[in-house]
């Protein structure tokens, strides 16, 4: 069940297609503007953005040591192709934002771009897995998912987004710290 979200910035009349949920991650370079820079390019290339998170800033989860701060965030909007579509989406996103193919996984980078949900599907091929595997462990992704989408329910795990996080935030760990807001007037401290 989707409920309705915050209105952007990015606001368009969203045609027909599934809601899909994004998020994006990136700790060098200008991390707004490369978060806005990905926002224009996925509208311009057919995902009608109707949500967005605030831009938090979370510490570095496993990337080599010094790394910088992290901006996250997370982004609904409505995709008439494929999942297998938006996932090469996605990615040529992050090769043109500067992020190579052979980029080692769990270092520092400009742009990630996740494929957290897709509707209500379930989907697990040697390319793409959705739900996002990690999404529901993570405070980085269920933070602004939950501020955009927090009824929105996870397949499989058959528990919202605000329900997630309530049980990851028993586990005391620093939260992302809001420094974007879009929506101030509704966004928390």
């Amino acid at each position: 069940m989707l409920t309705a979200g915050k209105p952007s910035e990015f606001d368009a009349d969203a045609p027909e297609g599934v809601s899909a949920f994004l998020a994006l991650g990136g700790n060098l370079g200008d991390r707004e503007a490369v978060f806005r820079d990905a926002l224009r390019r996925l509208r311009e290339n057919g995902f009608a953005v109707d949500a967005v998170s605030s831009f938090y800033e979370t510490a570095p989860v496993g990337c080599e040591p010094g790394a910088p701060a992290f901006y996250n965030a997370v982004v609904r909007g409505k995709w008439a192709g494929s999942p297998e579509a938006l996932l090469k989406l996605c990615l040529k996103l992050e090769a043109e934002a500067g992020r190579p193919p052979d980029h080692p996984h769990w270092h520092s980078r400009t742009l990630d771009l996740d494929l957290i949900l897709f509707g209500d599907r379930v989907i697990c091929t040697e390319t793409l897995t959705v739900p996002h595997p990690h999404a529901h462990e993570r405070l980085f992704v269920m933070v602004p998912l939950a501020e955009i989408a927090p009824e929105i329910v996870f397949p499989v795990l058959y528990k919202s987004a605000s329900a997630i996080l309530r049980s990851l935030e028993c586990r005391g760990e620093e939260m992302p710290r809001p420094v974007v807001k879009l929506f101030p007037e509704t966004s928390a401290e």
